[in-house]
């Protein structure tokens, strides 16, 4: 795995499949039939996957208000509200990733 920014670099095997895990357990407990008011017009993060394989793109944009997420995958018209404590917990095992870390900064020395 590698991180494209803010900082490219190598992730730690450990810490992706942390968050895969969280993301894979997201689930929508129920649906908006619209976009509005769910801050999908100023989302809050876009998790987009690659699949080498076959080029595939997978994206899902995430939005807030207040205490509420949503998400949407491509052009659907509606949103799916996602339990809000499984969203925190896949943003808190994002974190690690997000940046440089110790093993990058080795990894760059080596000759």
């Amino acid at each position: 795995w590698h991180r494209t920014s803010p900082d490219a670099g190598t992730v730690e095997q450990g810490s992706m499949d942390d968050l895969l895990a969280k993301l894979s357990n997201l689930r929508a407990e129920s649906f908006e039939p619209t976009r509005d008011s769910t801050g999908l017009d100023a989302p809050i993060a876009t998790v987009r996957v690659t699949y080498n394989e076959t080029d595939i793109v997978e994206q899902v944009t995430i939005g807030r208000v207040e205490e509420s997420v949503f998400a949407i995958n491509g052009d659907e018209p509606g949103a799916a509200r996602l339990n809000t404590r499984s969203w925190e917990d896949a943003l808190d095992a994002l974190l690690p990733l997000s940046s440089r870390t110790e093993s990058d900064n080795e990894e760059e020395d080596t000759p």
